[in-house]
Parts: structure tokens; C-alpha cells; sequence
């Protein structure tokens, strides 16, 4: 319904047929090429992209040659060694996750925004269900 990373890199779909997003905050900065994410693989979830394994853990659209390299429970550690611009503390980023049912399945709600610009947040009444 909302397309993710897989379909992308599968060729079923372009990035602008994502319609989901995870909104992130870079909440480090201090390693030289690296920065850390507050989403980690209870947000993200832990699968990799099947048609591309090496892609790392969803493509932040505002730095789309930055690599998510490793998550803990909270947070993402993202290598940003090839961007010429880096992420600044505090920073807010657009993640295209790589599978989204999971990561739709995690969240106790959701944001919709509307083409107006109109942000609607809306509870997860399947949360966690799994029959």
C-alpha cells in the first residue's frame, strides 16, 4: 500500500511512489563520518532490502549516499563518509524504510499529512497483531 525499498530496488516503483516516510533527528555527531539517528530497529526494523542486502537499513532522502550501517533497539549509526554535505546535530531526516508493513506494525500511531500540509495523527489499531 505504501511501497518501501524493496519495491524500488525490485524495479516495481520510483521513490516518489513511497508515500511513507520515517521522521528521524540525527542526535550525534561527534565521530568524524558518522552520525547517529533516534530510530533504531524497533522504528526501522532489522530487514534488509531483498534486492539490494548491501543498501543498509532504509535511504535517507535528504542525503541519499549516506549508508545506515547498524542499529541498536533506539538508535541508527549512519556512515556519512561519501556525502559532501553532512547531517548537523539536531537535523531532522526523511527515511524511505526498507520494509514498511513491520514498520507500520511497530508504531502505536501515525502521522498522514495532506496535501495542504494539514498533519492528522491516527492510532495503529493493529499494532502488534499478528492473526
Amino acid at each position: 500500500v505504501f511501497n518501501d525499498l524493496n519495491i524500488v530496488y525490485g524495479g516495481y516503483g520510483q521513490l516518489e511512489d513511497c508515500a511513507a516516510k520515517i521522521l528521524s533527528t540525527v542526535v550525534s555527531n561527534n565521530q568524524k563520518n558518522q552520525v547517529v539517528l533516534d530510530a533504531g530497529s524497533k522504528t526501522l526494523t532489522s530487514d534488509l532490502c531483498g534486492p539490494r542486502p548491501d543498501a543498509g537499513h532504509g535511504l535517507i532522502l535528504e542525503y541519499p549516499q549516506a549508508k545506515i550501517v547498524k542499529l541498536t533497539e533506539e538508535h541508527a549509526q549512519v556512515d556519512v563518509s561519501k556525502c559532501n554535505k553532512k547531517p548537523q546535530l539536531g537535523e531532522r531526516v526523511s527515511i524511505i524504510p526498507n520494509h514498511i508493513c513491520p514498520c507500520m506494525n511497530l508504531q502505536n500511531h501515525v502521522w498522514w499529512l495532506s496535501s495542504d500540509g494539514q498533519a492528522t495523527q491516527q492510532a495503529v489499531d493493529a499494532r502488534g497483531l499478528l492473526s
